[in-house]
């Protein structure tokens, strides 16, 4: 009989059993910390692609209207008494994404705009304050082209029919009076219409019997101005006209300022007047104020440019004949003022005014106005011919007035429309006539259904539309919306906004030293908007290759440029080269960009450091070197800006993230 072995068998130690389960514990640690950072590359990738989208969408859309393409986007402050003024400084084309603070900005630029809103307004809620950080700070819209629209009834207003036309960007800054109106004088705060630059006729010095000759012979499209005496000279004409002008001048102390957006008001020609026309002075207003500069000494000649000014008029008041009238589109019978479009004088359809050469060419406007929040996006649609009547949206997660949205917001969002209150959370604007039409959510019935969570609306069969122009306690029209195409307006949770960039169309050329000539300590050492300055001065590559340099203001760091310029060669000739490009320097072409030091007023004074951007001009080959005089042997003729940017920016919990989109883009001449 065998017998049997018994083996003896070691169990596992407490110390064993604790040791693996801490591995254990740590791996799976390790592997959940993993998920995160995976959904969090996931849902950054899905949101850079839709954001890519979008920049895209917003360039071919300027491709594909080119014709009403800006003159420029430029950043604005809140001044005193209620007027907006053009920011020197502005905003660097990535700033708005580099800080913590709301919407993007760091605390120092924040505290700036509450100390610049509390001048402006008495609001200073962080909604108010966030319209004028980060990206809101580029808002200003300047020289948008509409040529006149094909009339169109419209109703709910004194006029049977208007020209209506919807801005490419809106709504816009206006009066939150539920009336929808503002005083004809007040109207220039928000926004300017101008239409064709006039010709120039220079009079300086003509005899009495020369200059009523000639001013006798003025086109409709001309204008007379002498330089020394600073007077403009218009033709008759059996009414009053108003004029925009801009041009720069110099003081009794040789210094160069420039004047814009000087509003003159030419009288009635007199029909006793020797003088076969009108003569106004210019007022010589110090830029984006209404202070006129009592240093004033001369016209600086070639600098000048006229602009008929549409006139703007009240609902109450019908059009005239008078083809330069436009009315602002607030639909107020909602008790608010939601502007997004204009109302021309159908009279100005049929108007011509001359264009290239001796050609002839429809009536056109410049629109200068301001966004009043880029967190505020717009898609057209079309409903189809046939019910459901639905529409999705770009974007999903839509806000909802008077729900708290995201984690950065303290307060409920007030919607689009919300005064004293919230407000509706999503517009409809009809592109034919301007009527708006709201979602739902306060009890209208027959306005549309939203689903905030996916950002599709319903339309009903029926659908109520409240016409411009009517009374804040008229009811609203019932139509059938098929085949109606709207402009909706909404907002999205992480504020995601679609902001354009664009440099000037035609910049005004200046000499360095002349602009900067008696600049005070206090003074923003910085080029104006809209100008470029010249450095007297010859550089030389590190190939030995010399250029000059042209001083761009801060905003346009990193855009396109190209340059017309004239220079005198070896043999003393004078040859002009044209559409030289350029790119103004930016941190992505240079680790260090030269800065000039400024000092901001407010509450929090302080001097700091701004960018110095410039072009560079490379001199041709066969250029005069030796004895080069800026004064007659270099000349720029022409600066103009080539480059369109479409930047999208949205919030990603506390960080703020950006997708951009640049294209050549120029607007065709007529």
């Amino acid at each position: 009989m065998k017998s049997l072995s018994i083996k003896s068998e070691r169990g596992s130690s407490l110390i064993e059993v604790l040791v693996v389960m801490v591995v254990l514990v740590v791996g799976i640690f390790t592997v959940i910390r993993i998920f995160p950072v995976g959904f969090d590359l996931l849902q950054y990738t899905g949101n850079a692609s839709i954001a890519h989208r979008l920049a895209d969408s917003e360039v071919e859309f300027w491709r594909k209207n080119a014709e009403n393409l800006p003159d420029a986007v430029v950043a604005i402050a809140p001044g005193p008494s209620g007027r907006l003024t053009l920011d020197p400084i502005g905003q660097r084309p990535n700033d708005f994404v580099t800080g913590t603070g709301a919407f993007g900005d760091d605390p120092g630029n924040r505290q700036r705009a509450i100390d610049e809103v509390a001048r402006w307004q008495a609001d200073t809620s962080d909604d108010a304050v966030d319209r004028w950080v980060g990206p809101n700070r580029n808002r200003r819209i300047i020289g948008e082209v509409a040529r006149i629209p094909a009339p169109s009834p419209v109703q709910g207003g004194v006029d049977r029919a208007a020209s209506v036309y919807s801005l490419s960007y809106a709504p816009i800054e206006w009066t939150d009076r539920a009336s929808g109106a503002v005083d004809p004088n007040e109207a220039e705060q928000y926004i300017q219409i101008s239409g064709t630059p006039l010709s120039s006729v220079d009079v300086t010095g003509m005899a009495k019997e020369s200059l009523y000759a000639t001013v006798g012979n003025l086109r409709a499209q001309e204008y007379g101005i002498d330089y020394a005496k600073g007077l403009a000279y218009f033709p008759k004409s059996d009414h009053p006209r108003q004029f925009i002008a801009n041009y720069s001048y110099r003081t009794t102390q040789n210094e160069l300022k420039q004047a814009y957006g000087d509003r003159l008001i030419v009288p009635t020609t007199s029909p006793t007047s020797q003088l076969p026309g009108s003569v106004v002075p210019l007022r010589v207003n110090v830029a984006g104020s209404d202070v006129y500069d009592r240093n004033y000494a001369a016209l600086e000649p070639n600098t000048d440019s006229m602009s008929p000014k549409f006139r703007y008029l009240v609902p109450s008041v019908p059009f005239s004949s008078d083809p330069y009238e436009y009315k602002v589109l607030a639909t107020s019978s909602l008790g608010v003022s939601f502007t997004g479009a204009i109302a021309f004088n159908p009279a100005g359809y049929n108007q011509m005014e001359p264009g290239l050469g001796n050609s002839r060419q429809p009536l056109r406007a410049r629109i200068d106005y301001t966004v009043k929040d880029w967190r505020i996006l717009h898609q057209d649609v079309t409903l189809p011919a046939q019910a459901p009547y639905r529409v999705r949206l770009a974007l999903p997660f839509l806000k909802q007035a008077g729900v708290t949205m995201g984690d950065n917001e303290l307060q409920p969002w007030a919607g689009l429309t919300g005064r004293g209150g919230p407000g509706y959370s999503v517009v409809a604007v009809d592109l034919a006539d301007g009527s708006m039409a709201v979602n739902n959510d306060k009890g209208n019935s027959a306005g549309f259904l939203t689903d905030y969570r996916t950002g599709t609306l319903n339309f009903p069969a029926r659908l109520t539309v409240h016409p411009p122009f009517s009374a804040p306690s008229q009811a609203g029209l019932t139509i059938d919306p098929a085949g109606h195409t709207y402009r909706i307006f909404y907002a999205v949770e992480g504020d995601w906004s679609v902001i354009p960039q664009k440099p000037f169309a035609n910049y005004k050329v200046a000499y360095a030293d002349e602009l900067f000539k008696g600049a005070g300590s206090g003074d923003p050492l910085a080029v104006p908007i809209g100008e470029v300055a010249l450095e007297r001065k010859i550089y030389t590559d590190p190939d030995g290759k010399p250029y000059v340099r042209v001083l761009f203001p801060v905003p346009d760091e990193g855009a396109s440029v190209a340059f017309d310029f004239a220079y005198r060669d070896n043999s003393n000739s004078l040859k002009t080269v044209y559409g030289q490009d350029a790119q103004v320097s930016s941190e992505a072409r240079q680790t260090s960009l030269e800065s000039w030091y400024v000092k901001m007023g407010g509450t929090n004074s302080a001097v700091f450091e701004v960018p110095k951007p410039y072009a560079e001009i490379y001199l041709p080959r066969d250029a005069k070197l030796s004895g080069f005089d800026f004064a007659n042997d270099f000349v720029i003729k022409r600066v103009q800006g080539t480059s369109f940017r479409s930047v999208v920016v949205w919030r990603d919990r506390s960080r703020w993230r950006m997708q951009a989109v640049t294209a050549f883009l120029t607007r065709p001449t007529s």
